[in-house]
């Protein structure tokens, strides 16, 4: 049987067993000493234990031994069952997010997700522009390096027929942008109209192609043909073999410097042939019909 007693010293109560009935016992919670009333009336009631029982357990499961080096009261401790235990702790409950933690949380992600697609976006349009800029620019240095070929006719008009082959007229091509050094200029002996030394207009035509310009002497059915190291800007100079001009009309000095640059005395090349000058870009094969009148 179970015995509800107070304790003086600490004003807890605690549960002994009625076998310490009139004995003195310790609290199990201050230490202090707590009378046990000397009878208890009931059918459960028993004879006082035996001393060498006192460590049996009463209800409840073991307290914690006292230290051997504990303070001494002088009084048998018995087994106590703690009448008001200390209660559970219980979880605390994780507040749920509120919809505008939500919402921001929402929005972040949907940002880093777009900056996420403007990335690639832009990674891909990089990736192409500079892909395409490459085959362009190898396309064109391609371009640049294959030979371009002009042909055509040269024709004179008839005073009183259609137009005839001007056999024997010379056509004359010259890279605009080269700058030819001054002592690699070209004579004009075996660059005119019918020149009837082969040789020298072998060896003309020879340094003429050495600096990317060429010559064409038109047959008797006024054909001419060129041909250019690659595609770019050029002056065609076209002298007739059987037209002449007006020799007192004065040349363009700005086409004289420009011829210049290619032969030496210019102005001896053109002589009293009939001639036509022009700036022309050549970008592929080109047909071109040179009439004098």
């Amino acid at each position: 049987m179970l015995v509800h007693v107070t304790c003086g010293r600490c004003q807890r109560q605690v549960k002994v067993s009625s076998r310490f009935a009139g004995r003195d016992v310790a609290c199990p919670h201050c230490r202090g000493t707590i009378a046990v009333p000397p009878s208890v009336s009931g059918p459960n009631s028993a004879e006082p234990a035996p001393v060498g029982d006192r460590d049996a357990a009463v209800s409840g499961s073991m307290p914690p031994p006292v230290p051997e080096n504990g303070p001494s009261t002088g009084v048998d401790s018995p087994r106590f069952e703690w009448l008001e235990p200390p209660p559970l702790l219980e979880p605390r409950e994780t507040a749920a997010p509120t919809s505008q933690a939500a919402e921001r949380i929402a929005v972040s992600r949907s940002v880093i997700l777009m900056q996420g697609v403007l990335l690639a976006l832009t990674a891909i349009a990089g990736f192409v522009f500079g892909w395409m800029t490459g085959v362009g620019q190898g396309s064109g240095k391609g371009a640049a390096v294959q030979p371009c070929f002009l042909d055509g006719k040269v024709m004179r008009a008839g005073e009183d027929g259609p137009a005839r082959p001007d056999a024997g007229a010379v056509v004359l091509i010259f890279p605009r942008d080269e700058r030819p050094d001054a002592g690699s200029r070209v004579p004009v002996a075996g660059l005119r109209p019918n020149e009837e030394d082969l040789e020298t207009r072998k060896r003309s035509g020879t340094l003429l192609r050495a600096m990317g310009a060429d010559l064409s002497r038109a047959g008797d059915d006024g054909h001419y043909h060129l041909r250019v190291r690659r595609a770019g800007h050029y002056y065609v100079l076209s002298l007739s073999g059987n037209i002449r001009r007006n020799s007192a009309e004065p040349l363009d000095r700005t086409m004289l410097a420009e011829l210049g640059r290619y032969v030496d005395r210019a102005n001896e090349l053109i002589g009293s042939s009939a001639f036509q000058w022009r700036e022309l870009e050549i970008r592929s094969d080109t047909t071109i019909q040179v009439t004098f009148r």
